[in-house]
């Protein structure tokens, strides 16, 4: 299974980092919660690709016993994948707070991602785990995600294969009076077409002397006689992205634009 595997990569990691340092020796779970923001190791470690999951979390330990914290929004798409004796379902915050203390008891040190806490969701933890010593395992999470599997490049692949077809297709979209915005538009929708379950990122539509600009936010200029045109976009797939920039020159440039296009490739 996809969360036992994973999980048990995870304490590999960290069983290795720990025997050169002792601070963090014998972490006892781990915590994942989509508070106040929305930490993606979560969606890593489950396998979900679909669904929301805010307010939804894992607790997870060093023999990777674990369970899934989820509201009744998510509870219909978590129980397809995972069986429910390994679900916590609430419905309000009192439910939610009962959840979290349940199945955290008896852990004294647990491991958390600092990079995906804010300040008032660790606040939180102090104030109602005083007895926990809380872990940041941030340098976990990168080092066992960095390693892709085949069934991983496979997914990036596609979302690789999803904008290389649409930037084929930019040129066509390219009609006079057509704004910056309306050509993101025409992007995002045929990733969409394409299989795309979001963009990886805000489009960036470029035309002109608005290209010199790395991440412009495309507006309501018009394309009519300017010789450039940059789009970067990417698509999302399965929780996986592409991200591809494409520089197209119109008509007939300048010699200076075409040798400045030169020195940048």
């Amino acid at each position: 299974m996809e969360i036992l595997d994973r999980c048990k990569r995870l304490f590999e990691v960290l069983n290795k980092y720990t025997d050169k340092n002792k601070k963090d020796r014998k972490i006892d779970a781990v915590f994942i919660f989509n508070k106040d923001l929305l930490d993606k190791n979560f969606f890593y470690i489950t396998g979900v690709n679909l669904g929301v999951f805010e307010n939804c979390g894992l607790v997870m330990d060093r023999e990777c016993n674990y369970k899934i914290l989820t509201t009744t929004l998510e509870e219909e798409i978590i129980s397809d994948i995972v069986d429910s004796k390994y679900l916590y379902v609430y419905k309000t915050e009192k439910e939610r707070n009962r959840a979290i203390k349940e199945s955290l008891k008896g852990y004294r040190k647990i491991g958390v991602s600092y990079k995906n806490l804010t300040y008032s969701h660790y606040v939180w933890l102090k104030e109602n785990f005083p007895d926990v010593d809380w872990v940041d395992v941030s340098y976990a999470f990168k080092m066992v995600r960095m390693i892709k599997t085949e069934f991983e490049i496979a997914k990036i692949k596609h979302a690789c294969d999803i904008a290389s077809k649409v930037g084929n297709m930019i040129p066509s979209f390219l009609k006079k009076g057509i704004t910056e915005l309306e050509l993101a538009a025409e992007v995002e929708y045929h990733m969409k077409l394409m299989g795309a379950q979001s963009i990886a990122f805000t489009t960036i539509s470029a035309f002109g002397e608005n290209s010199s600009k790395p991440h412009y936010i495309g507006g309501k200029v018009k394309l009519e006689n300017q010789n450039i045109v940059l789009v970067d976009f990417g698509a999302e797939y399965d929780g996986y992205v592409s991200d591809i920039t494409q520089t197209i020159l119109i008509g007939h440039p300048p010699l200076e634009l075409i040798e400045m296009y030169k020195v940048v490739h």
